[in-house]
């Protein structure tokens, strides 16, 4: 009934799954164990109610909960942390604190962060810990917390879980994507973030054969790349090994990827992973097509601009029959997003292929004029 009244508090539910609350800690504290008491799924609903009325939430779990007694459970301190981290009672120093507390996590903060001291309903989730065991949800809103944050610490949790054998349990293929941000948010970790990824389990790349040869793998490697290349840190020898993850990417899951059925309806049915994985490639493409700059490798540079340019044609031909189709404003646009990124990045690679086809010809040109010129002077002189 609360969660009803939560879902239309424009419409009156909040005063409604007030009374209904306060009527349930009244029959709690005139101990009438035969009609309505207040459990600890109660308080998880009234917490969502009175966030979702933008009325503070906190008393709640802070007075009304403690004085009950009950055990906290998983699914309340989730939907705390989810109020915390992106509800109107945003708040990112109590998130961590709260984080780190109740699922004995490290503390997740970089070392400039000032903590408060704990609170009385800190103290109770510290001595709660060992009851709370952390679940996928759970842990999708702190890597997503942290991944906002641009906070790297992140990568201390993924160690730790690893350290206890409980990642692997808790891992779907959003965290694992998580998992490689969090790596990729640090120097140096480009080929501990392809390790991690090679060390998977095969559970989470069970959709890529759904998805046409543009799966999850494709989308991790590729971003790690992405990452990797576009860094100025990077040395030139990763970074060409990253190139070369690329290069095979492009050459065999793509060409399985335009064979496998109805290419649009791929790309809508896994716009998530075909958008991240085509865009990445192709900023990486990009890249190395001005990497090689020197003119005994300039040749290369030229390659890589007209293999991306040859990947963009490929992609951008679905991408635009699709905008230009009038439902895509309708139910169509959830996927204009991923569409908009694809074609972003194409328009830079034909601009990128057609200089890089264009250089080549003119040398081409100017060659031949050089050998018929010298072939000329050879005639004149004998």
């Amino acid at each position: 009934m609360l969660l009803a009244c939560s879902h239309c508090v424009a419409l009156g539910g909040f005063d409604i799954g007030r009374d209904i609350y306060k009527t349930m800690l009244d029959n709690q504290r005139a101990k009438l164990s035969d009609v309505m008491i207040p459990d600890i799924a109660t308080y998880t609903a009234a917490f969502r109610l009175y966030a979702q009325a933008q009325a503070d939430p906190m008393p709640i779990l802070e007075v009304d909960l403690m004085a009950s007694k009950l055990d906290v459970d998983v699914p309340l301190v989730t939907t705390l942390l989810h109020y915390l981290a992106a509800g109107p009672g945003k708040d990112d120093n109590t998130f961590r604190i709260i984080a780190s507390a109740a699922f004995n996590l490290p503390l997740i903060g970089a070392p400039h962060h000032k903590f408060k001291k704990d609170t009385k309903f800190v103290a109770f989730l510290k001595s709660q810990a060992p009851n709370l065991r952390l679940s996928t949800k759970a842990l999708d809103v702190i890597l997503r917390f942290l991944n906002h944050s641009r906070d790297p610490n992140g990568i201390n949790i993924i160690k730790y879980l690893q350290d206890k054998n409980e990642l692997d349990g808790l891992l779907d293929p959003g965290i694992a994507r998580l998992c490689v941000y969090m790596f990729c948010m640090v120097k140096n970790m480009d080929q501990t973030a392809i390790q991690f990824i090679e060390s998977l389990p095969r559970r989470i790349f069970d959709g890529d054969k759904k998805a046409g040869g543009l799966g999850s793998k494709s989308e991790f490697l590729s971003h790690v790349a992405w990452k990797g290349v576009s860094r100025k840190s990077t040395p030139d020898e990763e970074k060409q090994r990253l190139v070369d993850i690329v290069v095979k990417i492009c050459s065999q899951d793509f060409k399985e990827a335009a064979v496998s059925g109805s290419f649009r309806q791929n790309i809508e049915d896994n716009m998530v992973t075909y958008s991240h994985t085509i865009t990445n490639c192709l900023n990486v493409l990009l890249v190395a097509s001005t990497m090689h700059s020197k003119s005994n490798t300039e040749k290369y540079g030229r390659d890589y601009g007209i293999f991306a340019a040859r990947i963009a044609s490929f992609y951008c031909v679905p991408a635009l029959k699709a905008l230009s189709n009038p439902n895509i404003y309708g139910e169509g646009r959830k996927f204009i997003w991923g569409y908009e990124a694809i074609l972003t990045v194409s328009s830079k690679c034909f601009e990128r292929g057609i200089n890089a086809m264009s250089s080549s010809e003119i040398r081409r040109q100017l060659r031949r004029r050089n050998e018929r010129e010298d072939g000329e002077e050879k005639d004149g002189s004998q």
